[in-house]
């Protein structure tokens, strides 16, 4: 089963940028669900050709409040964010948001949604959204929407290779 992506783009009063990409994955829900909450040593395997480095600031990734920081180079362009864990469901979901400094811009959030199609199938569906100020519409000349959109999928591809061959 390939890689289902489903793009949304919303013009309202916010003029925020949606993403939703949605990746079946022959595992169980709980083995995808690990696999996000240990992103800090699984980073480079979910994507060797963009992820630089993922680690915990502070907590657990599996715990509300977690914060921790990123770094991508996406398209050529490096994107660093300090974030915090916001809401978490085990083997269900794991949503999170920019933390300070990074939440005085306003910029979004993202989840990711595990579920279960049965006891060793899932399905992981990825959102992101951001661009509702001036530092996003800046973000968004340096690096294209459609970039994003391809390291999205391609992180999507990379978790089902990994998880399907253990």
């Amino acid at each position: 089963i390939k890689t289902r992506i489903c793009f949304t783009f919303q013009v309202e009063a916010h003029n925020m940028i949606t993403i939703k990409e949605e990746t079946i994955i022959n595992a169980p829900a709980k083995s995808v669900f690990e696999f996000l909450i240990n992103i800090d040593s699984l980073y480079k395997i979910w994507h060797p050709k963009d992820h630089v480095f993922c680690k915990t600031i502070f907590g657990s990734l599996s715990e509300k409040g977690c914060r921790f920081h990123f770094l991508e180079i996406i398209d050529g362009f490096p994107l660093y964010l300090m974030a915090k864990v916001t809401e978490i469901r085990e083997n269900e979901y794991l949503e999170y948001a920019p933390s300070f400094p990074f939440s005085l811009l306003k910029t979004g959030k993202a989840y990711f949604k595990i579920e279960k199609i049965s006891d060793n199938q899932s399905n992981l569906i990825a959102y992101v959204e951001y661009g509702n100020n001036f530092f996003d519409k800046i973000a968004n000349f340096l690096i294209k929407t459609s970039a994003v959109k391809k390291h999205i999928e391609e992180e999507g591809e990379n978790l089902k290779k990994y998880l399907e061959q253990k």
